[in-house]
């Protein structure tokens, strides 16, 4: 709802324009498109560095002020745009300022906002967040007695949560994670023999590529849509995470999951998609 004033005034501002221009309507319209699709690709650009609260303070608020200095030039209206002039640079200012404060430059979700941040980071179409986090698996049996690991809550648009495991990267190591196999997940590996070939579609933090491997499997394809959830989790943290996505026989593809199977030939004895949630790319950066 805030940003109906704003989507209304700009679709107000772009048809008063087209019916001042009845004459030439097919150049301003064209101009309108030609505009609006430069705007995607520098969005593209701009929110691949970054968030959206920053683009939006720093470079569209001076931007429509740009433009009402344009639109009184071309009115011949020279007082009207030099008052566009100062507004512009006065948003642009006051956009800067406003940006050297992290919650507003990086806002937290709603439903994270009493929980620390140890890092967020953003590309053109999410966001992601690593938080302090307790022991957690979806489906851990209740008879489980072992012991814990220490992990990272992963937060991907504040919505859609995986978890990272603490882990030196050795897979020998994983001996200890018998936790791995108390979870229901781990149901297929009683099934299947450790030769079997398993693709995993949204790995997330790495945990299921943890699990495949300590179930002996050799011939991993990992397909994760994200690649900044793969850049935190086997690089920024990759000190923690023990960096799953390097594994031996861990072969990783950036790719949507379900572009991925219908073009690949392959086969496999196994396709694993553990709580994947897709309730983030429904609300990802819709402002944006």
């Amino acid at each position: 709802m805030s940003l109906v004033p704003f989507f209304l005034l700009t679709g107000l501002a772009v048809s008063v324009l087209l019916a001042a221009s009845a004459d030439r309507f097919h150049v301003t319209y064209s101009v309108d498109l030609v505009g609006g699709a430069t705007g995607c690709v520098l969005a593209l650009v701009a929110l691949s560095f970054s968030s959206p609260v920053e683009v939006a303070l720093v470079s569209l608020a001076p931007a429509v002020g740009v433009g009402s200095v344009l639109l009184a030039f071309g009115a011949r209206r020279y007082r009207l745009a030099l008052l566009s002039c100062v507004v512009s640079a006065g948003l642009l200012v006051a956009g800067r300022q406003l940006c050297r404060n992290d919650i507003v430059k990086s806002p937290p979700h709603i439903s994270w906002l009493w929980s620390p941040r140890l890092l967020t980071v953003w590309n053109s179409f999410s966001s992601v967040t690593l938080h302090p986090g307790s022991f957690f698996t979806w489906a851990l049996s209740p008879t489980f007695k072992g012991s814990s690991v220490e992990m990272m809550n992963l937060m991907i648009d504040g919505i859609g949560g995986t978890q990272v495991a603490k882990f030196d990267g050795k897979p020998a190591s994983l001996r200890g994670y018998d936790y791995l196999d108390a979870d229901l997940t781990a149901l297929t590996s009683r099934l299947l023999t450790p030769k079997s070939r398993q693709l995993i579609i949204g790995p997330g933090g790495g945990v299921d590529i943890l699990q495949a491997v300590r179930a002996g499997r050799h011939d991993i394809t990992a397909v994760e849509i994200n690649p900044l959830v793969v850049e935190v989790v086997n690089e920024t943290a990759g000190g923690f995470s023990g960096r799953p996505y390097d594994l031996p026989g861990v072969r990783l593809f950036l790719e949507n999951g379900r572009t991925f199977i219908r073009r690949s030939r392959e086969r496999w004895d196994l396709i694993s998609l553990t709580w994947v949630d897709a309730g983030g790319s429904t609300t990802a950066l819709a402002a944006s």
